[in-house]
């Protein structure tokens, strides 16, 4: 009887678990439903940014150029297709994102199914820990900003990978080609490899097996560090190693947030909360050694499984406190960061079920499922605040749109969007003359004429009066936009940028000419612009934008020249007749 009714309090609390599991995922799809964001925000600016600078082309060397500490090919690519397909209005991005987490629970349900107990007492509440841990409104963030697809992309990426090694079934193609999309998605995709060849190791693959895997991570790990730079405004890891307790702050503090969500204490001594996921990283690595490295007998492919997660997730945050230890470990609570943590935390599950299942002892599993519905039952009063914290969001992108759309100089509006207000003014510019992102009118912004496709390929040749005339390739530089200045009908605002290659220096000026070569208007180098040191390392210079406003008639023509800065000849005398360089493109007023 005691038996019976042990049994029946387990299947309970495992449907009651699942319950809240999917009410977790439904209210975090109202979120993302109810606030959703279709205008660019922060990082995602880069993606403008990229077109912009190779005048509206996908570029192998943008698509493979650092974006902070990261490379994201497989992101920026999707930010492409979502912007110059479907408009740039992030529905794509996060339809892809869902898709991703649906796919990333079909892969951890099938691991349960293939590798666990065919027991619906466990099969239930760890199924329910799964689909809360990856649909929770606790990494909102990552759910409700497009930009994110890269954070949970690696986190299926890796998964699959991990699934893959412990199994040893599909093609070992396979196995390498998770690894590298993986690798294709954030710094810590590399971390795969290392892994992966642990796991190997643990599991008893063959030695050629091994080699070629040891091998293939190396040489990959060595390209994706080819001419890395560590982002200047983050902590250097090498003068992070000198503080170790800072570190594991940072640890703890990102694992813990999962379930607590107080500030980070500043007393010497751990709370509750930071011991109890102390000895749960120790639990971890301690078995996760005697599993892989010393290749103790009694442990299942799921808890393989999940043993190589976590030690890949543990690396993950080590390397990410390596890299912002100077934020503070508040900088660890970060929203995005909890899809990392929940994931951490759904294998612990696992694993704790896993052996509580085994028990003889039914209660133990009862134990465990009433702890685990304490736990969900606690977080309601969060998901209030993921949803703040996506209508903040909201609120924060569409207010700087509409300063931009309606031209007001709003810096504070457009600040809180993008810190380098200058840099998202001209991106800004170069969506409305390719009739990209959100209609400005849905901001009060005035209508985009069929007409203001303003800049095109420069058909004439080039020619400026008083000029000597440089070979193109003596400098780099674009004409980028065209803007209509509101309430004047024949102003423009032109944008663009420019470099001088003789002597790797800003050019004295951009002059803006007619086909016959008359000089219309003169513009300093003055603009920021990240994105084109971002795009071009070589430029050693953050100003090399330009920005001028012109009256022009419909169908005037202007091109842009940049004066170069005299560089003596080979007698050491400087000409005294100035040089032009023609920069790309032209401008039609419309």
């Amino acid at each position: 009887m005691v038996l019976l009714e042990a049994t029946f309090l387990t299947r309970a609390l495992g449907y009651i678990l699942l319950a809240f599991a999917l009410g977790a995922a439904v209210v975090t799809t109202k979120i993302v439903v109810q606030y959703h964001n279709p205008v660019f925000f922060g990082d995602q600016w880069a993606i403008v940014a990229d077109l912009q600078s190779a005048n509206g082309n996908i570029t192998a060397h943008n698509l493979w150029a650092q974006h902070n500490e990261h490379r994201i090919p497989i992101a920026r690519l999707a930010g492409y297709a979502d912007l110059l397909l479907l408009g740039g209005r992030n529905t794509i991005l996060l339809v892809l994102i869902f898709f991703i987490q649906l796919v990333h629970l079909a892969i951890l349900l099938a691991v349960l199914r293939k590798f666990g107990p065919a027991d619906l007492r466990f099969e239930i509440p760890a199924a329910a820990l799964c689909l809360y841990c990856l649909f929770s409104p606790l990494q909102i963030e990552n759910l409700a900003w497009g930009f994110q697809l890269h954070f949970v992309l690696i986190l299926c990426a890796a998964s699959l990978a991990f699934a893959f090694a412990v199994t040893q079934t599909p093609p070992f193609a396979g196995l390498i080609a998770t690894a590298w999309v993986a690798e294709l998605c954030m710094s810590n995709g590399v971390l795969v490899w290392p892994v992966l060849s642990l796991v190997a190791f643990g599991v008893g693959y063959s030695r050629q097996k091994q080699i070629w895997l040891g091998a293939i991570g190396a040489a990959s790990v060595a390209i994706y560090f080819l001419g890395y730079r560590t982002p200047p405004y983050h902590s250097n890891p090498f003068e992070s190693l000198r503080h170790p307790l800072a570190i594991l702050k940072f640890v703890v503090t990102y694992f813990r947030s999962s379930f607590d969500p107080s500030a980070p204490a500043t007393s010497t001594w751990p709370t509750i909360a930071e011991s109890l996921t102390l000895i749960v990283c120790a639990w971890v690595l301690t078995n996760a050694f005697r599993c892989f490295v010393l290749r103790r007998p009694g442990f299942s492919r799921l808890e393989k499984f999940c043993y190589a997660n976590q030690l890949f997730l543990l690396a993950t945050v080590t390397i990410t406190a390596l890299g912002r230890l100077r934020f503070g470990p508040e900088q660890a609570m970060a929203s995005r960061y909890q899809g990392v943590a929940l994931l951490f935390w759904a294998c612990a599950g696992i694993l704790i079920l896993l052996r509580s299942a085994q028990a003889e002892n039914s209660s133990v599993l009862v134990g465990c499922e009433a702890v685990l519905l304490v736990l969900f039952l606690a977080q309601p009063a969060r998901f209030a605040a993921a949803e703040d914290f996506a209508r903040d969001r909201k609120a924060i992108s569409e207010k700087a749109y509409a300063a931009l759309a309606q031209n007001t100089n709003d810096r504070a509006a457009i600040g809180a969007d993008f810190p380098s207000v200058e840099a998202v003014t001209a991106w800004y510019g170069y969506l409305r003359s390719h009739h990209l992102g959100p209609d400005p009118r849905e901001f009060g912004g005035a209508p985009v004429s069929p007409g203001l496709a303003t800049v095109h390929p420069a058909t004439n040749a080039p020619q400026l009066n008083g000029y000597l005339l440089a070979p193109p390739d003596a400098c780099w530089g674009f004409l980028d936009e065209g803007v209509p200045v509101e309430g004047s009908p024949h102003a423009f605002t032109i944008f663009g940028w420019a470099w001088q290659r003789t002597g790797a220096r800003l050019p004295e000026k951009v002059v803006l000419a007619f086909p016959d070569g008359a000089i219309a208007q003169t513009a300093g180098l003055t603009v920021a612009r990240p994105d084109v040191q971002k795009a071009a390392p070589e430029i050693t210079s953050l100003n090399t934008g330009w920005t001028a406003t012109i009256q022009a008639g419909s169908g005037v023509r202007l091109r842009a020249y940049a004066i170069l800065a005299g560089q003596p000849n080979e007698f050491g005398d400087v000409p005294t007749t100035p040089t032009a360089c023609p920069l790309s493109n032209e401008f039609v007023a419309p």
